[in-house]
């Protein structure tokens, strides 16, 4: 289901963003695609932008992978 006002997705700086934080797999770019979706939609903002992006505090799966053993080494 579309939202109702146009997302920045095609914004360059803005896929650049969700390509990092997905560090390019595609799984990872629908969940913070999707998280997205949610939130704006529960704002009413109706649009994904930077900020909708920055917002949801994705960590990248690579942190999330090492932070057990990144913990126990600290």
């Amino acid at each position: 289901m579309p939202l109702a006002k146009r997302s920045d997705l095609s914004n360059e700086p803005l896929s650049r963003r969700v390509f990092s934080l997905s560090e390019g797999l595609i799984g990872e770019i629908v969940t913070i695609v999707t998280k997205a979706a949610v939130a704006v939609i529960k704002s009413g903002t109706e649009r994904i932008a930077k900020a909708s992006i920055d917002e949801l505090r994705h960590v990248p799966i690579s942190q999330r992978r090492n932070s057990a053993l990144r913990e126990s080494l600290l």
